[in-house]
């Protein structure tokens, strides 16, 4: 599956929150020279907390019924992945234990100040497959055909975490 890629950002207005994405190629895009850019054009960059990953992902899993693929850490701690992994298995074949997910990221979040790097969702529906991820900078990849809709899908969910 192909991924195209964009990345979030919000529009410097003190009093209006307006989001939006704009494509993005890591393998031609040089990113300090994108974000510049978009900086230039009165946008700023939108960083996703480990906070409001927790609060996509109950948005993408209760709401829009995708399962959670994987979940990276800023630090790399083989324990804590092979927690978190034996989790997600658990939850792909059994929806309830979502909560021990959450329950499990939020202490990790709250007690002990390890952040969500990127989260990755998928979805099967009549034959159609969908992946999407989402990265603590704000860049995104969702599988090319569905890119411009679930784009501003996730614009929508992402203005509701903040």
């Amino acid at each position: 599956m192909k991924y195209k890629h964009g990345k979030i950002f919000k529009k410097a207005s003190p009093k209006i929150v307006e989001l939006a994405a704009f494509d993005y190629v890591p393998s031609t895009d040089e990113y300090y020279t994108f974000v510049r850019k978009q900086r230039e054009a009165g946008y700023r960059q939108v960083i996703i907390t480990s906070e409001m990953m927790i609060k996509l992902m109950k948005k993408y899993f209760l709401e829009r019924k995708f399962r959670i693929a994987s979940v990276e850490f800023m630090i790399e701690d083989g324990a804590l992945e092979n927690q978190v992994h034996d989790i997600l298995k658990k939850l792909n074949g059994d929806r309830g234990y979502f909560n021990l997910l959450i329950d499990e990221l939020t202490f990790l979040v709250e007690e002990t100040s390890i952040d969500i790097k990127k989260v990755e969702f998928k979805r099967r529906e009549d034959n159609h497959s969908l992946s999407l991820h989402i990265q603590v900078n704000g860049i995104f990849g969702v599988n090319e055909a569905d890119f411009d809709d679930e784009s501003e899908v996730l614009i929508r969910a992402i203005e509701g975490c903040m």
